[in-house]
């Protein structure tokens, strides 16, 4: 299983990274100071959460994303951006690709997905619309394996999320996607002006979800 975080690169960024669930800062700090204990021998010294102040006072724009099936979480750092995509990468190089705040593409995380054709997608948010995504992944060949899926999505009402203390008024909607190999559910927390500030996306079967937050 590969971890998030080497315990010298938690260090490195103690207001800016995490390990734990995503939904709760207070966790996070938890789990860093646990970190910290183990590298140092002894009892963790108090490590202030990450927050909206460390969030202002960063150098560039960052996302924080969690595996959710593995427990654990990161704050990424925007690398750089080519065509409209977005890389978005950790301290252990670690990597997310994204469009439009749709996922494209992931590195480091083991069962990686290589490349996502999400354009029809792209499109538009609309109830009860129907839409194809292709995902590409590298097999133990290192050929690419395609998997097609046949989606559908639908607004599921109005809501106000908060993003580490910052409050946005969002509109949920859930992308369900059947295919071959998989069954998925990707859910997007997106404003009337289209920006994603949260979602929940499928990577590949060995990697489950991730779930991203514009911060």
């Amino acid at each position: 299983m590969i971890r998030w975080f080497t315990i010298g690169a938690a260090i490195a960024v103690l207001l800016t990274a995490a390990c734990g669930p995503l939904q709760s800062e207070n966790v996070g700090r938890a789990a860093v100071s646990g970190i910290l204990s183990t590298a140092r021998g002894g009892a963790a010294a108090a490590t202030p959460p990450l927050s909206r102040a460390t969030i202002e006072a960063a150098s560039g724009p960052l996302i924080y994303a969690a595996v959710l099936q593995r427990g654990t979480s990161a704050t990424l750092s925007l690398a750089g951006t080519n065509s409209g995509k977005d890389t978005w990468i950790a301290v252990d190089g670690i990597s997310l690709t994204v469009q439009d705040g749709l996922l494209i593409a992931t590195r480091g995380l083991g069962d990686d997905l290589m490349a996502a054709d999400v354009a029809k997608l792209r499109q538009g948010f609309q109830d009860g619309r129907q839409t194809r995504r292709v995902h590409d992944y590298l097999t133990g060949q290192d050929e690419i394996r395609r998997q097609t899926y046949d989606c559908t999505m639908a607004a599921k009402g109005s809501t106000d999320i908060v993003i580490f203390e910052r409050r946005q008024s969002v509109t949920l909607y859930e992308e369900t996607c059947t295919g071959s190999a998989s069954v998925f559910l990707n859910r997007y927390w997106r404003d009337g002006s289209g920006v994603i500030w949260k979602s929940q996306q499928f990577v590949s079967p060995g990697v489950g979800h991730i779930e991203i937050q514009r911060l």
